[in-house]
């Protein structure tokens, strides 16, 4: 399938949707929404966003004009209990069956006008001007609270046309760093296509640390399906990371996917950091890295280093990460400039490997050697091609049938709590819309 194929189809299915809400009974609603909600759910599946919600608005706040699309909340919280990411979603929807092109003049007015809308939620302004029935209220209610607890914002730009630039530089909204994404039609093509979202987290090391990162190399042979590599990475490249994909780069370990938050930084590590960072290396155990694709460099002392990756995943230490991460969050003042982290990189081969099953069988060898139950493994086995759905229709039926999740293993219900969608989707996707208003003017 060629990238015109793909967006008619995607048009055909947007088309398909409309008619089903001119029957009798239906609450109407806009191709733009429906392309909205197609895009955010893809998102939300793929583990680059949170459970999404549809909320369309537009106003203009006396010179300023806003507009929102939806918005996605964390379920990783601060220790007071406040999410701490927010993504907000503006669509710009073409409906074409032809390839257009938007313009950056375009993206930076969407990107603009999104940006205005949390400006006025965090000054608390938007809140003042809404009726307490317009859909938007809640929310800016919301961000007003959890504003300050927020340690990652970010503004997507879905269309289905084609951008010219994807890179924008991060923009300042009340002291916060706000950073713009882009997910157009050729991006959305391109998961579709190679099925690996987690391709786009790509890290480079020398913009990270400077340079490359020295590192012992062991290069498979032409039969083997995996290069292999010792490092240290620095504690606060470790902690940008995390700070930059969040989760995503946890997503193949078992127990980041059941949960780490600022409530489960490990003591021991807490501890270290404070005390004793320069021993960090002698005493954690490290972390492990799998990656699609890495490159070679010198690094600054002229030794063999990894300069960048793609496909990063770390799929064990998940705990370390974040509790790295989450330390220095509750306290600044932390020195990581001399923690170092050891780590075992294990770059792939393409031509020679199942990434999935690589990692799975990875998992089950790390798995048997630890307390985690074989019900949580289940949940890393490729062979169960689509585990959330095969999770949901066991426990649905179950349910249905006068049951309810408390049967389940601790692990299988923390799972369960985590990837539950709205029940049935469709039918809360028209709730939404109820109480929905196309547009207004606020002076």
């Amino acid at each position: 399938m060629e990238l015109l194929d793909f967006l008619r189809d995607t048009q055909n299915e947007i088309r398909e949707e409309l008619k089903k809400d001119q029957e009798p009974g239906r609450i109407p609603v806009s191709a733009e929404e429906l392309f909205t909600e197609q895009v955010m759910t893809h998102l939300a599946d793929q583990g680059i966003t949170f459970d999404t919600n549809v909320c369309h608005y537009e106003a203009k706040l006396g010179a300023y004009k806003v507009k929102l699309s939806g918005y996605s909340v964390s379920d990783t919280t601060d220790e007071e209990g406040n999410p701490d990411r927010l993504d907000l979603f503006v669509s710009l929807y073409k409906g074409s069956d032809e390839i257009d092109f938007l313009s950056d003049s375009e993206v930076t007015r969407a990107a603009t006008q999104g940006l205005n809308f949390l400006r006025f939620c965090a000054k608390s302004q938007l809140s003042r001007k809404l009726d307490e029935t317009n859909n938007v209220y809640a929310l800016a209610i919301e961000v007003e609270r959890i504003f300050e607890s927020l340690d990652s914002i970010r503004i997507f730009i879905i269309t289905d046309a084609k951008v010219k630039t994807r890179d924008y530089a991060p923009q300042d909204v009340e002291g916060k760093q706000v950073r713009v994404e882009l997910m157009d039609i050729q991006r959305l093509f391109n998961h579709w296509q190679q099925g690996r979202p987690r391709d786009e987290l790509v890290v480079n090391f020398n913009d990270l640390c400077g340079g490359a990162l020295p590192s012992v190399w062991v290069p498979g042979s032409a039969n083997e399906e995996y290069d292999y590599a010792l490092t240290a990475i620095p504690g606060n490249a470790l902690r940008a990371l995390y700070e930059k994909y969040g989760p995503r780069i946890l997503e193949a370990n078992v127990r980041s996917f059941l949960g780490v938050g600022a409530k489960g930084v490990n003591k021991g590590i807490r501890d270290t950091l404070r005390d004793t960072p320069e021993r960090f290396m002698a005493y954690n155990n490290g972390i492990v890295i799998v990656a699609d694709s890495g490159k070679l460099d010198r690094s600054i002392d002229g030794s063999l280093g990894i300069s960048w990756l793609q496909g990063m995943q770390i799929v064990n230490g998940g705990q370390t990460t974040a509790s790295i991460y989450f330390a220095k969050r509750k306290q600044p003042d932390l020195d990581l400039e001399r923690v170092r982290v050891p780590a075992k990189i294990i770059i792939l081969k393409s031509d020679q490997s199942d990434p999935e099953e690589l990692i799975s069988k990875f998992l089950a060898s790390r798995i048997a050697r630890t307390s985690s139950s074989s019900q949580t493994y289940l949940l890393t086995n490729p062979s169960i091609a689509n585990w959330k759905s095969y999770l949901h229709a066991y426990i649905a039926q179950m349910v249905s049938a006068g049951g309810s999740t408390s049967g389940l293993p601790g692990a299988t219900r923390s799972c369960w709590r985590k990837i539950q969608p709205p029940w049935p989707r469709r039918k809360n996707f028209k709730q939404k819309f109820q109480l929905r208003g196309s547009s207004q003017n606020l002076m």
